[in-house]
């Protein structure tokens, strides 16, 4: 059903997950999942089963479950012969992808744009005041 073909970089993953890289690379050294290939220059090539896979523990952990009960339980399941992703539609996964980060400070349209509007108008906590402040 996925493709276990590896054809993404971590860039593409992170992006496609929310993770951060670092939090993604010491999940696969830590319990070795995903397991991605290697490329020739030595960077991680993931497949698209691959991202199912984090975005299934990601799922996992928003239900409570500590990444290493999550990782347990893939491996629970795998073990018995049926795999955790199937009958799991990709569109299905869709709704797993956790919302990346939004830093206004990095935003094309420039500081404060994509801020609440009462941190825009009563200053919110100070530090998104003070971005607002800089001299244009």
């Amino acid at each position: 059903m996925f493709s276990k073909s590896p054809a993404y970089n971590l860039k593409a993953v992170l992006r496609e997950t929310g993770l951060a890289a670092d939090t993604s690379r010491a999940r696969e050294r830590r319990y070795g999942l995903p397991a991605p290939r290697r490329g020739a220059g030595g960077h991680r090539l993931y497949s698209q089963y691959d991202i199912e896979i984090v975005k299934w523990l990601i799922a996992r952990r928003a239900e409570g479950l500590s990444i290493s009960r999550a990782v347990d339980l893939w491996n629970e399941i795998t073990a018995s012969g049926s795999g955790p992703l199937a009958g799991l539609a990709p569109s299905s996964l869709a709704a797993l992808t956790v919302p990346r980060r939004h830093n206004p400070r990095c935003h094309p349209r420039g500081v404060g744009y994509g801020l609440p509007e009462f941190q825009r108008n009563a200053g919110g906590t100070g530090v998104e005041q003070s971005l607002l402040d800089v001299p244009g």
